[in-house]
């Protein structure tokens, strides 16, 4: 039996703190249309020290936009379809059947630009993970100091 208390707990506020920055961010620059794909964000604790981090597949194109070749593997009507839903949830008068040509084309506008919107590499980064696992490693020394020398 293990001296230890579970880091579950801190596991989870990390990713939940995460989960929630990338809602926000989504947010803030305009990139929510449904809102399918934020409400999608959840974060899954899958042992007392490990979690994940789980969204729809979408969640990529928020950061870096739909490419050419994306847009041409959904078939053209169902393309038409989710461009139909996301300029009426947008409030945009544009012809979806142009749209949907240009999408396939040249990809979207973010995708155009280079990507990197910031909506995922804000806050999915080396430095925040290296800032997690100190606080955790220093979580572990104090706990184990406190054992060794009570």
């Amino acid at each position: 039996m293990s001296n230890f208390n579970p880091d579950s707990e801190l596991i989870r506020e990390f990713f939940e703190r995460l989960a929630d920055n990338i809602r926000n961010e989504s947010i803030a620059q305009g990139r929510v249309a449904t809102g399918r794909t934020i409400d999608s964000i959840q974060t899954l604790i899958t042992t007392s020290i490990g979690a994940q981090l789980r969204a729809d597949a979408n969640i990529i194109r928020t950061e870096y936009g739909t490419s050419p070749k994306e847009a041409q593997e959904q078939s053209y009507s169902s393309l038409v379809d989710a461009l139909i839903e996301w300029m009426a949830a947008k409030g945009l008068r544009l012809n979806p059947y142009a749209l949907a040509h240009s999408l396939r084309k040249r990809g979207s506008r973010l995708y155009q630009q280079g990507g990197q919107s910031g909506v995922l590499s804000n806050f999915i980064r080396e430095d925040n993970i290296n800032d997690f696992s100190e606080k955790l490693a220093t979580k572990y020394l104090r706990e184990t100091a406190s054992l060794l020398f009570p």
